[in-house]
């Protein structure tokens, strides 16, 4: 009876060692918190060791859609675009930036992360016209942007306060249209900066001690938007017209009906659009914005409806 006992006994045990063996030890796994949030999330068991990353376009996943398998072996990344490819780069990024070192290893949580925008346009929106900011700057803006999947960029280059693109037609809107006497805007920054030095004026935005001002190139333009789209991200131009043009109409005073600039109750007195030369000025300054950003040769509808296209 005992030697039957130890029979029965013996798989059992054998069972159990098989079991054990073939169980791998992990690290605590934690969780990660990315933005956007994806739209599936779905964890494994633990954290694991970094591993190699595979990257390898799909077909059959959207322009900006992505997948992403961590496992103890790899990280596999699929991607429908370079767009997406680029998403998910940066979702990797945002894991691996919250991990800790676990016995001085860089390890990440089994995960699988499947992804696409819910909104193909996303937008930020900086206005240069009434602050000016350095290209450096400019280019950190873009960098976040990107970071986070936002894919437009739109950079309000002209407004009453200044007109901050080259136009090579057209000198004088940055020889004066750029510039303006120091306003309110320009006041209130000055005097907050006596206690907060964030607030101080570059000196590279000053002229003849009481303007501001400034522009960018064509050059330098045609680097931004080729750094951005490197970086997944379009740059919408904002050329206001007819209206918010003082500071082309202050260059260029028979662009008004009166001859004149100033303000009414509560707009600045716009361009006489009516004008064939005003026309004419319309195609010329868009021409050489459609060409700095790489757009389509469009019109826009009010030239087309003043011009009889």
């Amino acid at each position: 009876m005992k030697t039957l006992k130890l029979i029965l006994l013996l798989p059992l045990t054998s069972l159990m060692v098989i079991s054990c063996s073939t169980r791998r030890s992990g690290y605590p796994l934690t969780d990660v918190s990315i933005i956007p949030q994806p739209q599936t999330m779905i964890y494994g068991e633990s954290n694991v060791v970094v591993p190699p990353v595979k990257e390898k376009k799909d077909a059959s996943l959207g322009e900006e859609e992505y997948r992403i398998d961590i496992s103890v072996r790899s990280i596999k990344v699929s991607y429908g675009s370079e767009q997406g490819l680029i998403w998910a780069r940066h979702t990797l990024d945002q894991i691996l930036q919250q991990q800790k070192e676990v016995d001085g290893k860089q390890t990440v949580p089994e995960l699988t992360i499947c992804d696409k925008p819910r909104y193909g346009w996303r937008s930020f929106h900086l206005d240069v016209a009434r602050h000016m900011f350095p290209l450096d700057f400019l280019k950190t803006v873009i960098d976040c942007l990107s970071f986070y999947k936002i894919n437009h960029f739109q950079l309000h280059l002209t407004d009453d306060q200044g007109w901050r693109i080259e136009i090579k037609k057209y000198p004088e809107l940055t020889k004066e249209g750029a510039w303006r006497t120091f306003c309110g805007f320009d006041e209130r920054c000055i005097a907050r900066s006596e206690k907060d030095p964030a607030f101080a004026i570059d000196t590279d935005y000053i002229r003849n001690t009481n303007e501001y001002g400034g522009y960018y190139t064509q050059e330098q333009l045609k680097e931004l938007v080729g750094y951005a789209l490197e970086r997944g991200v379009e740059i919408i131009p904002e050329i206001d017209l007819p209206g918010h043009l003082t500071s082309a109409i202050k260059c260029f005073l028979s662009m008004q009906c009166n001859g004149e600039t100033g303000w009414g109750t509560e707009f600045s007195y716009p361009i006489c659009a009516g004008r064939d030369e005003n026309v004419e000025f319309f195609k010329n300054v868009l021409d050489e914005v459609m060409e700095i950003f790489g757009l389509l040769p469009v019109r826009s509808s009010l030239v087309e409806k003043l011009s009889g296209g």
